[in-house]
């Protein structure tokens, strides 16, 4: 009986670690993603003194007094989450830019309408069966286009891309950002 509750430990352990290396490689992609963006996106406006107190009443952080940089940008919801004894945290992105954590646990607080992992997921459904079906209309031709069928694939992505604009606190774009827009909603509505 000991060496079967001790053979589960391990296989439990052995879970986990695989579990953390997993979410820690994908971490590290979606870093790589972030830099990458913000090195070729530049600022589109400064944030107004009307958005810096709607920032503030929304999200209880003061910006201070140096302009902060708005950039605009588009892409799909995603997140990477790691679970621990029974308690899961997870990371989003939108457009490869990372997503403040309090950004997102505000946003789904006051909006009750939006729930980011359920964006993420179901647009990822809908992504997966449109991919399979254009893979099924190809199936058994040798005739295909690479062009083409990349053509396609970027339309189906851009039908689920989320238009956003999004700041950095003290403008550090090696941070997670904060959304002042997404999609239809705007921080001073």
């Amino acid at each position: 009986m000991e060496a079967l509750r001790l053979l589960l430990f391990a296989a439990a352990l052995a879970i986990s670690i695989i579990s953390l290396a997993a979410y820690l490689v994908n971490r590290s992609k979606k870093n790589d993603a972030h830099k990458n963006i913000m090195s070729r996106l530049a600022p589109l406006r400064t944030l107004s003194p009307e958005e810096q107190d709607k920032f503030f009443e929304l999200y209880k952080i003061k910006l201070g007094e140096k302009p902060i940089s708005v950039y605009k940008h588009s892409g799909l919801v995603e997140y990477i989450a790691l679970t621990i004894k029974g308690s899961e945290q997870r990371e989003f992105t939108i457009g490869s830019i990372k997503i403040a954590h309090k950004c997102i646990m505000r946003l789904e607080k006051k909006l009750k309408d939006i729930y980011f992992a359920g964006i993420a997921e179901e647009d990822s459904e809908k992504i997966k069966v449109r991919v399979e079906q254009l893979q099924s209309k190809h199936a058994g031709t040798d005739l295909v286009d690479e062009q083409q069928v990349q053509k396609k694939l970027n339309e189906i992505l851009s039908e689920f891309s989320h238009r956003f604009e999004i700041i950095f606190l003290n403008n550090d774009v090696s941070k997670p950002a904060f959304l002042v827009r997404f999609d239809d909603w705007r921080l001073d509505d």
